[in-house]
C-alpha cells in the first residue's frame, strides 16, 4: 500500500499515525510515523518494508501490509498474524491492474481512412493519480473547514464561560458578605445572651437580699409588738 493510501486510511478511520515496521520480516523496536517509514524505504530500496498499525498489535487476525514507495504500485497483504522477530515475508508478486478492454474501432468510411489508435500517453496513465490527489485535497479542505468550525465553537464556549463566570463571582461575593453578616449577628446575639444571663443573676441576688431584709423587718415589728403588750 502506498504512502498516500495509508494516509487516507488514517483519515477515514480517525487513527493516529503510529506503525510497527518490519524489514524483510524483522520487526523494529520502535513505532514510527509514515514519513519515517518512507525514509526507511528510501534507505532500504531493495528490501521489503511491511507495516502494521499500532491499534491492531494485539489483534491475532491482524494483517501486515507491504509498504510501496511508488504510487503506481498496488498494495499486497501478508497473511502473518502476530508481531515477532521471526516474521516471514510472502514472496507473492504485487497485484497488477487488469488491462482496460480495447475500444471497438468504428467502421471505415468509404473516402477517408481510419487513423491508427494512439497508445496511452504518460499523462493519461497518470490520470488516476491526479484524481486521487484531487480527492485527497478535497478531504483535506473538508478537514480544515471542520477544524475552523470547531475552533469557532471553542471560542464561543470560552466567551460563554466568561459571561457565566462574572455573575458567579458576583454571587459568590454576595454570599460571602451574607455569611460574614450572619457570623457577626450570631456573635452579637451570643454577647446579648451572656449579658442577659448576668443581669438575671444580679436580679436574683437582689431579690434574695430584699427577702432577707423583709424577714428582718417583720421580726423587729413582732418584737416591738411583744414589748408593748408586756408593758
Amino acid at each position: 500500500m502506498t504512502l498516500n493510501e495509508l494516509q487516507r486510511w488514517i483519515l477515514n478511520n480517525s487513527q493516529e499515525d503510529t506503525w510497527w515496521v518490519a524489514i524483510d520480516g524483522d520487526v523494529l523496536d520502535n513505532l514510527m510515523a509514515l514519513p519515517d517509514v518512507g525514509k526507511v524505504k528510501d534507505q532500504n530500496p531493495d528490501r521489503e518494508i511491511s507495516v502494521l498499525h499500532a491499534s491492531k498489535a494485539e489483534d491475532e487476525d491482524a494483517e501486515w501490509i507491504i509498504f510501496e514507495k511508488e504510487v503506481a504500485q498496488k498494495f499486497r497483504v501478508i497473511s502473518e498474524k502476530k508481531i515477532a522477530s521471526g516474521f516471514q515475508v510472502s514472496s507473492s508478486a504485487p497485484v497488477k491492474e487488469a488491462p482496460e478492454p480495447a475500444k471497438a474501432e468504428p467502421e471505415p468510411q468509404p473516402v477517408e481512412a481510419e487513423p491508427a489508435t494512439a497508445s496511452p500517453t504518460p499523462a493519461a496513465s497518470a490520470r488516476p493519480d491526479s484524481e486521487q490527489f484531487t480527492l485527497y485535497k478535497a478531504e483535506l479542505d473538508a478537514l480544515k473547514l471542520a477544524v475552523a468550525k470547531l475552533s469557532e465553537e471553542v471560542a464561543s464556549l470560552k466567551n460563554l464561560a466568561k459571561e457565566v463566570k462574572a455573575p458567579l463571582a458576583e454571587a459568590k461575593a454576595i454570599l460571602e458578605e451574607r455569611e460574614q453578616f450572619l457570623e457577626m449577628s450570631e456573635n452579637s446575639l451570643f454577647e446579648k445572651a451572656q449579658t442577659q444571663e448576668v443581669m438575671q443573676n444580679e436580679l436574683e441576688q437582689l431579690r434574695e437580699e430584699l427577702q432577707d431584709k423583709e424577714r428582718n423587718l417583720k421580726a423587729r415589728e413582732q418584737a416591738l409588738a411583744e414589748k408593748e403588750t408586756a408593758s
